[in-house]
């Protein structure tokens, strides 16, 4: 398959998926960037495409940022985190380095922590993939709620 037969038949498939934006790449004519509601919404459509036969390479997702009146914006995501109590500062820690700011730390009876957090959305998209797994040996869980953007 050539790029142009990938780029056409996602072009058809964001006129019926409103929430897909196909745009030409700044990198190569051959690539084309696609903008959608986060890494499972493109991970179906990927999918849908090595079904119907067609071969292409992915670059890791990326966070979008916008410029508004000279000051560059980025996504900022509320994550609510529930680990168990040993497991908290890690997670804490690792966050912290990615720009993320604690809102809430409540522990409850049952040696678990609820932690709140404004994260930049791009903090969180090599984090909750891989290494919050680890860190908290498969027994935590994780669920963001996009917020706004600041710079």
């Amino acid at each position: 398959m050539t790029s142009t037969a990938i780029r056409a038949r996602c072009q058809r498939e964001a006129l019926s998926n409103v929430s897909l934006h196909v745009l030409p790449s700044y990198l190569s004519s051959e690539q084309v960037e696609l903008r959608g509601r986060g890494v499972l919404h493109l991970g179906i459509l990927l999918e849908t495409l090595r079904r119907e036969g067609f071969e292409l390479s992915v670059s890791p997702p990326t966070a979008v940022m916008k410029k508004e009146d000279g000051v560059i914006l980025e996504p900022i995501e509320e994550v609510t985190i529930e680990v168990g109590a040993a497991d908290a500062g890690q997670v804490i820690e690792k966050l912290t380095k990615r720009k993320a700011e604690l809102k809430s730390y409540d522990e409850s009876d049952s040696g678990r922590v609820k932690i709140v957090m404004d994260v930049p959305a791009r903090g969180l998209l090599g984090y909750v993939a891989g290494e919050f797994k680890n860190d908290t040996h498969g027994t935590g869980y994780v669920w963001s709620i996009a917020k706004t953007s600041h710079d």
